[in-house]
């Protein structure tokens, strides 16, 4: 098939024009889901470790187990929610992962822990992806880089929000509290959506009147595989893989370190994390404008490379300011990586089959933060510090190679092409 003519990157839009109710709406709740959603994450190993008294290997199944659900169902919850709606299917899988998530708070215990995690991950699995696709479907086409970018920011403003919040006030880590708030959070996302958009017409589209009728004729596996076969989704999948195993040691093997090596280790953790996101939060509207048109594979090459040096220095050297000096390096790199990332994943998606696209990117995110997790902790524990963290650098390579690959027949930024 011929490729077309490479697309000319268009100016970016002023946010003004951008921010509908809608859009400001959806961008408030992702806020307060990110926030809720960090003040649990990073401190999940160290709850069930630590306050439950369960075994290294029990608390790492726990954590992971939810992942694993959004591995094997995410792009059939994808497939579902864009037969159903896209903001039909995201609001009844918050309602059943708040319940779940609040229960699990409430008891003690492997076999009581892990079936409720279970059903977590079936909700994430619908979930998965959601919030992006809801943006993606609530703007035109020029704009829904640059409101991949801004979800992308607000994640990361909740991130910073969250961690600070749970590990200077909430006894994070020792306490139920941060993880009964994100399941109240969740039910109360829930009755909002179901409130003001449950009505939405099972499209969800802002951008099509009469979708095509044709993929709903399909069976679902001959959807899934056709996004499967689509090269671009494949290989842009395959480095943010990558990508995400290098960030689930933030939320493993990096706490681990600092709570079995620094007195007052969660302390300390907690502002050095920090510290890194509220890097990205400052920069990256720069970096939207100044790397508006830059290469995107270069970009994102430098990027992710930075990113691997950051958590290499920090592990293999092992001392706080070695640490805080991988956060700085690993921020900048993910401020340089991400803005490309969000332009090419907001352009990938086929019409009709949005939140099947983002339901495969969440596919890949969780088997990153499940393998990342679990094989990260078992490195950690069997050779050492220096294997898993010396190991980033070169998953950076391979991750800017793979995005690279990614974008043959690709245009500009927010308008590549296929062949």
């Amino acid at each position: 098939m011929a490729k077309t003519p490479d697309a000319v990157a268009p100016p970016r839009i002023p946010w003004r024009q951008v921010l509908n109710p809608r859009v400001a709406l959806l961008l408030s709740v992702a806020l307060l889901s990110s926030t809720t959603f960090y003040m649990v994450q990073p401190f999940f190993l160290i709850y069930f470790r630590h306050t439950q008294g369960l075994s290294t290997a029990e608390s790492g199944a726990l954590v992971s187990v939810p992942f694993l659900a959004v591995i094997l169902l995410a792009m059939v919850g994808g497939y579902v929610a864009d037969r159903i709606g896209v903001v039909r299917a995201y609001t009844l899988g918050l309602l059943v992962y708040g319940m779940s998530v609040g229960t699990a708070a409430l008891v003690h215990g492997f076999a009581a822990l892990f079936p409720l995690m279970v059903v977590a991950g079936l909700a994430m699995s619908v979930t998965s992806g959601g919030m992006q696709s809801i943006i993606n479907l609530s703007a035109p086409p020029a704009q829904r880089g640059l409101l991949q970018n801004y979800l992308y920011w607000i994640h990361n403003m909740g991130a910073l929000l969250g961690v600070l919040l749970a590990s200077e006030l909430l006894r994070a880590g020792r306490s139920n509290i941060p993880i009964l708030l994100l399941g109240g959070m969740r039910i109360a996302m829930f009755l909002l959506f179901a409130g003001l958009f449950w009505g939405e017409r099972p499209a969800d589209s802002a951008q099509s009147a009469a979708p095509d009728p044709a993929p709903a004729r399909l069976r679902p596996w001959s959807v899934i595989q056709g996004a499967m076969a689509d090269k671009p989704l494949r290989y842009t999948t395959l480095s943010m893989f990558l990508l995400m195993i290098m960030e689930s040691q933030l939320d493993s093997t990096v706490p681990l370190e600092f709570t079995e090596h620094f007195r007052h280790g969660i302390a300390l953790f907690g502002p050095t994390v920090a510290l890194g996101t509220a890097l990205v939060v400052a920069c990256q509207p720069f970096a939207l404008k100044v790397l508006a048109r830059k290469s995107s594979a270069n970009t994102f090459r430098v990027g992710a490379l930075l990113t691997g040096v950051g958590l290499t220095l920090g592990g293999t050297v092992g001392t706080i300011w070695a640490w805080v000096a991988g956060m700085v390096l690993y921020s900048m790199g993910a401020v340089m990586w991400a803005v490309k990332l969000n332009d090419r994943v907001s352009a990938l998606p086929r019409e009709g089959h949005t939140a099947l696209y983002f339901g495969a990117l969440g596919t890949a995110q969780n088997a990153a933060f499940f393998i990342g997790i679990g094989l990260g902790s078992a490195v950690y524990r069997v050779a050492g510090a220096p294997w898993v963290f010396g190991s980033m650098t070169i998953m950076a390579i391979l991750a800017g190679f793979a995005f690279a690959r990614g974008g043959v027949g690709f245009g500009g930024a927010g308008q590549e092409e296929r062949v």
